[in-house]
């Protein structure tokens, strides 16, 4: 599912199952230049219905020295 120029696609955590078909998940996802982010969504019968979006967060990785992606 793609939202604000980010297309999501890999569920990573389960947060809360609702009855037999729903879950709540949080889902990474990748924009066109390959920055990744993660968000909170609503997964029914395994397909993402809805990602909110004011949970999208930009992932940075972080080293000793830097964090990484962030210039």
């Amino acid at each position: 599912m793609k939202i604000n120029g980010i297309e999501f696609s890999e569920i990573v955590d389960v947060y809360d199952i609702h009855g037999p078909h729903d879950r709540e998940v949080e889902i990474l996802g990748y924009d066109k230049n390959g920055v990744e982010y993660a968000a909170v969504a609503m997964e029914s019968c395994g397909e993402i219905v809805e990602i909110y979006e004011d949970t999208i967060e930009k992932i940075t990785m972080k080293s000793p020295d830097r964090i990484l992606g962030d210039k």
